[in-house]
């Protein structure tokens, strides 16, 4: 009788486990979670309940449970390659890169035939700035694996939806190496290259691509898109008229048309051509998505607003179900995550580790909210020949926390210093010997008590701009990220006001030295007077090329090129006045 019992106990107990498994791979994760408490219920020291259950949180983006679900499976069984990746992955997901790095290394070391495990060490390296260490070990990886061409293909995509171009372009020249006539790999180098900084090599292997793969449509559009980000807008034209000429019912190339000059009247054959795509319900739905962000910024370039906003709101409707699957966003995790980083970043704080930072004075941080002219002041630094420019870097974003004790509210000085210093080298390599170097990622503004704690002397500009209007922007250009805050105007008045409370903090905790902030608008109306101001507040000597950042040769990898490459223009400013009757939400901000 006991027996019997025993297996029925232990079948429930399998049917249970593989249920969860189930539901947290493919179905409802929070009846994985569910089924798996119920399996850990009676197998204490299961290793593979808690760890589908990280699998389940980390689908929810609930990363503190997801790694504390993987601790408790690596406790079951420390042996398990695939559960010391997950706790090393979930790590990451944290921020705590320096442990996410360790288990990592161990999980390879366990498992070195599993090559994905050294792809994830590597993205962790890269992370922490250590680009060359991330290179090696994708280059050694791939040397000892030897995969064939289409797996070469895949990881190189799989690095670029990791926002990991520099190791994409590593897998790329490996697959042009098994294939140096493969226009599929040449493409990918290129796009790796374009977004990695370097527009001109790029457009040198897109453009071998395009020859390779004569009748590729994606190619021509890519080599448009690669065209438009070093302002050779005439040339995209082509490219995107190509494309469409040989695949004519996708959506991209029109929008790549659209955004590559002003429209007009005459262009009113290829609107229709778009909205009469728009009802193929045979559409695939990111077509559809560009197909409508494109008809919003031809209708209001022709002065038809309310049409114009319909087709953006069309095309928001569709990215917040693709990004977020009907999720709505966390304002309290949000706010909270805010508060963490205000109530660390304390005046007594800032006071007491006035000293603990480098004395370098090479970086520039340019922040602010997005759409609000950070490119633009990018742009003018950029034509400085004593400037470089290092693009938008996460690093303080994915580093911050190794920097810090949480558990005392203090600094961890070892990790700050290990972490500037390693910034320091991430500026240096991206550009050799320039004394100043801009880092224009907006989102830095909320980075700002650790930057200037890792560096005193470092120069921050914060960019401002009419806040209905750089809520109208944000809503009407596509995001190539999954942005919280985007594709919905409350989310994005939310995400705001959230931004406005941050900067005032700063105001009041950081030194006023060494942080200079402009208005967009005024920067528009009389550039030279404000440019002057940026150069003199860098500590640099005037030089005349800043006054035309149009013609600057840093790549733009935006739907607002054509705007980026015509000389400085005040048609943006109070572009929201066009659009009043549709968007409250925005107004509101203008009371606060």
């Amino acid at each position: 009788m006991c027996r019997e019992v025993l297996s029925v106990e232990h079948y429930n107990t399998k049917a249970m486990l593989l249920l969860g498994v189930i539901e947290a791979k493919a179905g409802d994760p929070l009846e994985g979670i569910r089924l798996l408490d119920e399996v850990q219920g009676m197998e204490p020291n299961s290793f593979h309940a808690p760890f589908w259950q990280s699998h389940a949180y980390k689908k929810l983006g609930r990363s503190i449970e997801a790694l504390e679900a993987a601790l408790r499976a690596n406790e079951a069984n420390p042996q398990d390659a695939q559960g010391i990746t997950q706790v090393g992955i979930c790590y990451q997901d944290v921020r705590l890169l320096n442990e996410a790095e360790a288990y990592l290394r161990k999980a390879a070391e366990t498992a070195p035939s599993i090559i994905q495990i050294r792809f994830n060490l590597s993205q962790c390296l890269l992370m922490q700035g250590k680009r060359e260490e991330a290179r090696e070990t994708v280059r050694t990886t791939l040397a000892a694996s030897r995969p064939p061409l289409e797996a070469l293909l895949s990881i190189t995509q799989f690095f670029l939806t990791q926002n990991a171009p520099l190791l994409a372009a590593e897998c790329a020249r490996r697959a042009i190496e098994l294939n140096p006539t493969s226009g599929p790999a040449k493409m990918l180098l290129g796009r790796s290259l374009l977004e990695d900084g370097q527009p001109e090599l790029a457009i040198v292997e897109m453009e071998a691509a395009a020859k390779e793969s004569p009748l590729d449509s994606e190619a021509q559009s890519m080599l448009g898109t690669a065209y438009q980000g070093v302002g050779r807008l005439d040339d995209a034209i082509k490219a995107f008229e190509q494309s469409i000429f040989l695949r004519p019912k996708f959506g991209y190339p029109y929008f790549g048309i659209v955004n590559s000059k002003r429209v007009t009247p005459a262009d009113q054959p290829m609107i229709d051509k778009m909205r009469h795509l728009l009802e193929d319900k045979a559409m695939p739905t990111k077509q559809q998505s560009y197909l409508q962000y494109g008809v919003g910024k031809a209708m209001e370039d022709l002065g038809q607003f309310q049409a114009s906003m319909e087709a953006f709101d069309a095309a928001n409707l569709i990215e917040f179900e693709l990004k977020f699957k009907g999720k709505n966003l966390d304002r309290d995790l949000y706010t909270s995550q805010l508060d963490q980083i205000l109530r660390l970043y304390s005046s007594n704080f800032v006071s007491k580790n006035k000293d603990a930072g480098l004395p370098s004075e090479v970086p520039i941080f340019i922040v602010g909210m997005i759409r609000s002219g950070t490119t633009l002041v990018e742009h003018i630094l950029s034509c400085h020949p004593e400037v470089g420019v290092a693009g938008e870097q996460s690093f303080w974003n994915d580093n911050w926390r190794g920097c810090i004790v949480e558990s005392r509210g203090d600094l961890n000085r070892k990790g700050l210093t290990d972490a500037a210093n390693r910034y320091l080298a991430l500026l240096d390599e991206i550009a050799p010997g320039k004394p100043r170097v801009a880092d224009k990622m907006p989102g830095n503004f909320a980075m700002l008590g650790i930057i200037r704690t890792a560096y005193p002397n470092a120069k921050i500009i914060h960019v401002r701009r009419n806040p209905i209007d750089t809520c109208l922007s944000m809503y009407v250009t596509p995001n190539r990220a999954a942005n919280d805050t985007a594709h919905n105007k409350s989310n994005i008045a939310f995400g705001y006001s959230q931004y406005l409370r941050v900067m005032d903090h700063w105001r009041k905790v950081l030194p006023a030295e060494g942080f200079l902030e402009i208005d967009y608008e005024a920067l528009v109306a009389d550039s030279e007077a404000i440019t002057r101001q940026i150069v003199e507040f860098c500590g640099l000597e005037w030089n005349e090329l800043c006054l035309k950042p149009q013609d600057s040769r840093r790549t733009v990898i935006t739907p607002s090129v054509w705007q980026v490459r015509q000389p400085l223009y005040q048609s943006s400013v109070e572009r929201w006045r066009h659009f009043e009757p549709w968007i409250e939400e925005f107004i509101s901000l203008s009371a606060k």
